[in-house]
Order: C-alpha cells, then sequence, then structure tokens
C-alpha cells in the first residue's frame, strides 16, 4: 500500500509538472484524477472514521444532544 501511495503521489507530480509544462489534454487530466483518488484511498480518506467520526463519537453526540433537548424541555 505504502509503494501505491508513493508510485501514485511521483506519477501525479510527473503528470502536473508536464501539464503546466504546456502539453495539456483531457488524458493526462483524467490520469491525474485518477491518481488522486489513488493517493486519497491510500491515505484511507474513504473510511467512515474520517468523514463521520468513530462510533464512540456518535455516541458521545448522541448523549450530549439528548441532554440539551432535556434542557430545552424543562426551559422552554
Amino acid at each position: 500500500m505504502i509503494t501505491l501511495r508513493w508510485l501514485s503521489l511521483f506519477l501525479f507530480i510527473l503528470i502536473m509538472g508536464v501539464f503546466f509544462q504546456g502539453y495539456r489534454s483531457w488524458e493526462l487530466l483524467a490520469s491525474a484524477a485518477l491518481l488522486a483518488l489513488v493517493l486519497f484511498w491510500t491515505c484511507g480518506a474513504f473510511t467512515r472514521d474520517v468523514w463521520f467520526g468513530s462510533p464512540e463519537q456518535d455516541a458521545e453526540c448522541a448523549r450530549i444532544d439528548a441532554e440539551l433537548d432535556a434542557l430545552d424541555r424543562t426551559y422552554p
């Protein structure tokens, strides 16, 4: 996984360098986008914990929401 991450990063930088040197095509942009997705995937950016938090954190938020709702009902 680490090798794939470094290879993707190297190829992404290489493609962006070629792109900024003036050679522009849809194929370069598509391959750069694919490599960016591979980089995010290998870094764990598509796991649930990154976007939504851990189950423990969700439980704590639910507990705090319940306490705030109880306070709203107590002091309208």
